[in-house]
């Protein structure tokens, strides 16, 4: 028996070695053809913006600041937009998110002073008011960046980006052992069901304060919630709706620092960045996309950043990558064009650039 036992755990390990032999990192990501749009939306820079591909990838949801636009897809123009300034509905409070439902043209805007959203018909008329728990009796706060405010399809739960209030007094390390990512809220009570998601065993461990553009990176896929860190890790969790975890992937690619380079306390303006993951968006049920920033480790005054736009393929264990320009971000994409908001080079326009791409073999 003990033969055997030591038998089992060799060829277990052996496979696992294995296993990790066979994942193949940054194959070539072939562009084969590209087109940019010029999108009348007034000056907005494109990291500031929220940009949300509806499920039939017919409309995309630009958010800024007051206002909102719909994109046509199809057409390759604005179709609609609201200032809500012009409206009576808008408090004077920061609006951090719109979800729009295209099966009824609803929209839900998310206010995180007010813990409020205000769901609106068609034609922005008020519907209903609903009153939110506040996280800070879990002694969470809402994250004030990022799109992380979806309704479930059957509109029974609000899933809204929060974090660690660091109200304990317990220091960074505290945050990040403590700190949830989603806070899953009834739809019809507005209490708090749940939280879930969470930084990984291994950056809890190395206790790190380090900058980063955002915590983690979010997109919802027939159901189920996808989570990656901003910095120190490839990692992918992967939770159910109900916020159960499923599964974690963890492919990646080469061509970053996963180091974390710690943070002095000083000017922001002086600091070395760690590279730093800042979009994701589930392609189709193989494919998972990302954009990154590798900083090199220069100062943040004078940096000389450098774009990757990555795509893992979670079944093959594969990833394919190629360099692109810095600070643009992926909205969505399929499994023959990628769609990308950037600002143009020279002028203060917001673009949206199609990517028709294969992926390489070498």
């Amino acid at each position: 028996m003990k033969n055997f036992l030591l038998f089992f755990l060799f060829f277990t390990g052996l496979m696992a070695c294995n296993q990790n032999n066979d994942v193949k990192l940054d194959l070539p990501l072939e562009i084969i053809n590209s087109d940019t749009t010029f999108l009348n939306v007034g000056s907005i820079q494109a990291p500031f913006g929220r940009y949300r591909m509806t499920p039939s990838r017919k409309n995309l949801i630009i958010h800024h600041a007051r206002k909102a636009f719909w994109f046509d897809m199809d057409d390759n123009k604005i179709s609609k937009s609201i200032d809500f300034d012009t409206t009576s509905i808008m408090p004077e409070q920061t609006l951090l998110n719109v979800h729009y439902d295209e099966k009824d043209s609803s929209l839900y805007l998310f206010f995180p002073a007010r813990n409020q959203i205000v769901w609106l018909d068609s034609d922005f008329e008020i519907i209903e008011e609903i009153k939110l728990e506040s996280p800070k009796n879990h002694a969470h706060r809402y994250i004030p960046y990022g799109n992380v405010f979806y309704l479930d399809p059957d509109k029974n739960s609000f899933y809204i980006g929060i974090m660690s209030d660091e109200s304990g007094g317990g220091g960074h390390g505290e945050f990040l052992s403590k700190s949830k990512f989603i806070g899953k809220f009834d739809r019809k009570s507005g209490e708090i069901e749940n939280l879930f998601g969470g930084f990984s065993d291994q950056r809890i461990s190395d206790n790190v304060n380090a900058l980063s553009e955002g915590i983690y990176t979010v997109d919802f896929y027939k159901d189920d919630f996808f989570l990656r860190e901003a910095i120190g890790s490839n990692e992918i969790q992967v939770f159910a709706k109900n916020s159960d975890p499923i599964t974690t992937y963890e492919i990646g690619t080469g061509k970053t620092d996963l180091n974390l380079i710690p943070y002095d306390g000083g000017e922001i303006a002086g600091q070395k960045m760690s590279d730093n993951f800042y979009t994701l968006k589930i392609l189709n049920d193989t494919l998972i996309g990302s954009n990154l920033i590798n900083h090199f480790n220069q100062e943040h005054s004078n940096q000389k950043h450098e774009g990757l736009l990555l795509l893992e393929d979670i079944k093959n264990y594969k990833s394919y990558s190629i360099s692109t320009s810095p600070f643009q971000r992926l909205v969505g994409g399929d499994d023959k064009n990628l769609y990308l908001i950037r600002n143009h080079p020279t002028k203060e326009d917001l673009i949206l650039v199609r990517l028709e791409y294969r992926l390489g073999t070498n």
